[in-house]
């Protein structure tokens, strides 16, 4: 309930801090189009920089939504493997491109590298005898008949 009256005085919309449709949580979810309407007609008045500012401010739990290219270019998420060098499964070397890495990080260690993605037929053999369980001479008869 703090928050929202918190919210309600750092955005200049202080007569909805006491409104009885917005007075709880649940109330809140009730009205959330209007609640929603309320917020969103004054935070769109500001400037993202500007936002961040009033709400920090006023304590109120608030972050930035970023845009596609701010992410790829914060240097955070390559630190933290969220983002990480473009690989391909059939070469140790890394390819042009950014690819995702792990979202969060454990204390338990390092968090492995990502061999990339497989090319076509790369796991074929691996495939079919260790999981389909395929002997060396059915996997011959399937290469001499075109299957694979």
């Amino acid at each position: 309930e703090s928050q929202w009256q918190r919210l309600c005085t750092a955005i200049g919309v202080e007569e909805y801090g006491d409104d009885s449709k917005f007075s709880t949580y649940t109330m809140r979810v009730t009205n959330v189009q209007e609640a929603r309407q309320i917020i969103q007609n004054r935070i769109k008045t500001l400037t993202r920089a500007e936002a961040l500012k009033t709400l920090e401010a006023a304590d109120v739990p608030c972050g930035p939504v970023r845009s596609v290219e701010e992410v790829m270019v914060d240097q955070q998420f390559y630190d933290r493997g969220t983002l990480v060098p473009l690989r391909n499964g059939a070469t140790s070397s890394v390819v042009p491109g950014i690819g995702s890495g792990w979202p969060v990080q454990f204390s338990s260690g390092p968090l492995p590298e990502l061999d990339g993605a497989p090319t076509l037929g790369m796991n074929t053999l691996d495939i079919l005898t260790d999981t389909l369980g395929y002997t060396p001479q059915e996997i011959d008869q399937l290469k001499s008949g075109g299957v694979i």
